[in-house]
């Protein structure tokens, strides 16, 4: 075993023991832990703050703004009772019994052409609305729907990792789509089954009745004085805040890969199916359905939906820092090359090699474009397709997610979960959806395909 394979795996231990056992604040662990890996990995004390400065501005700069703005969109629709409309709604159609179902395929669907934190900070208010009116267990239904978005994310071309990864190995991206919801239904499942059952009865705490409701006569303090009697925004509207930006965020994905790069729509999807624009698009939307409200009212939730997300931008930020002190070291390279050398047969080896990396490193992106990297040089010998081996890697991509990836910590300050508590419930969550997607993996290979 390597030295960097050794720094990395006795950098989580420290990591862990410093939030969970010392209860140091999980920024501030995670900033001393990342610091003493870079140094470990033969850095100097200069090379190792800049590596830290690096990955903390790499990850504040692809999903800071996003963050904020997923925020804000979330804080005014709890505010309004937007929030409370949708969940009811979805209730009506699925019952109670099943909102957990109807989160786990709406995160399998919106992440197929949305980034997987975007869509998260987009759900994360209906996910706290639905845990309040089904009583359903919080953490259960929140977990499900993160580990849906974190498989389609990894599985189903548009994203870059399973796009990447076609490209290296000559797959045909139509079958890669085709199969892959076809992997990604049972993977559902098994991620329903498993968030509802076994987590959302261990941790079975809902989502309370808001405490500090304000008075009838608070609440008419919140309107301007021309409305004389306010009606608010129907359900519909409290969708539109949600759905405007995905629609334009899909569009902006079809466009770019079936358009040519000089298409007109490409023109303007390209920009305004950014994900910055889009949810810039859901805030006006949001302000526009708000407007009996005092603009001075307005004005105080969006102050408050930005002071909340500092602690959240900083850990995530520290997050991506540490796997970026990760990826600059050889261990994705070190692991490729013991792996290869085991002799596995079919869709275990691709499959094995990005799990063990993305484990390793907490970058879906690295695993995926690494192992096709490495397969390609061997896959005429594992007999099958480069589609199916395409997917073998996709479906180790997404197993195992801990404390070395961003989306473990933005989920930990978003839901406000115990990092122990987290840890004991998303990693086997995340490798059941691994080994359920590989299971359906293989079972393809059987039938030839």
């Amino acid at each position: 075993m390597s030295m960097s394979v050794i720094a990395v795996v006795i950098s989580i231990v420290v990591l862990v023991i410093l939030i969970a056992r010392f209860k140091i604040n999980a920024f501030i662990a995670l900033l001393l832990t990342t610091l003493g890996l870079a140094l470990a990995l033969g850095n100097s004390g200069a090379e190792a703050v800049d590596l830290v400065i690096k990955g903390f501005g790499q990850t504040m700069g692809s999903c800071g703004i996003i963050i904020v703005l997923g925020v804000i969109i979330g804080f005014i629709l709890e505010k309004t009772g937007g929030a409370e409309k949708i969940a009811a709604s979805v209730l009506s159609v699925v019952k109670e019994k099943k909102a957990s179902l109807a989160m786990c395929i709406t995160g399998s669907l919106v992440s197929i052409p949305v980034f997987a934190d975007s869509a998260l900070m987009i759900l994360f208010p209906v996910i706290k609305n639905l845990s309040r009116k089904a009583k359903t267990s919080f953490m259960g239904i929140t977990l499900g729907t993160v580990m849906c978005l974190a498989m389609t994310h990894s599985i189903i071309p548009p994203t870059p990792g399973p796009i990447a990864a076609a490209g290296l190995l000559g797959a045909d991206l139509g079958k890669v789509i085709f199969y892959g919801i076809m992997i990604a239904i049972p993977a559902t499942l098994s991620v329903y089954l498993y968030s509802s059952k076994v987590i959302g009865k261990r941790w079975n705490q809902y989502v309370p009745e808001i405490e500090d409701r304000k008075t009838e006569e608070d609440k008419t303090n919140l309107f301007k004085e021309s409305v004389k009697n306010p009606k608010g925004y129907p359900t519909w509207g409290a969708y539109m805040p949600i759905v405007i930006p995905i629609i334009l965020i899909v569009f902006q994905s079809f466009c770019g890969n079936f358009l040519p790069k000089e298409h007109i729509l490409n023109t303007i999807f390209g920009f305004i199916g950014n994900p910055i624009i889009a949810l810039l698009i859901g805030i006006a939307v949001i302000w526009m359905l708000t407007r009996e409200y005092k603009t001075s009212v307005r004005a105080g939730w969006l102050d408050k939906a930005m002071d909340s997300t500092a602690l959240v931008l900083l850990i995530t930020a520290a997050g991506g820092a540490y796997g970026y002190v990760i990826k600059s070291s050889d261990i994705g390279a070190c692991l490729s090359q013991s792996l290869s050398g085991l002799g596995l047969p079919g869709v275990l080896l691709p499959w094995l090699i990005s799990a063990t990396i993305v484990t390793a490193t907490g970058s879906t992106t690295v695993a995926l474009t690494t192992s096709a990297a490495v397969c390609v040089s061997f896959l005429p010998t594992l007999g099958i397709s480069p589609e199916l081996c395409v997917l073998a890697i996709a479906s180790g991509g997404m197993c195992v997610l801990h404390v070395n990836s961003s989306m473990f910590w933005l989920v930990q300050r978003m839901c406000k979960i115990p990092v122990t508590d987290l840890l004991k419930a998303i990693v086997p969550l995340s490798m059941v959806c691994s080994f359920a997607a590989l299971a359906s993996t293989y079972l393809l290979s059987l039938l030839g395909i």
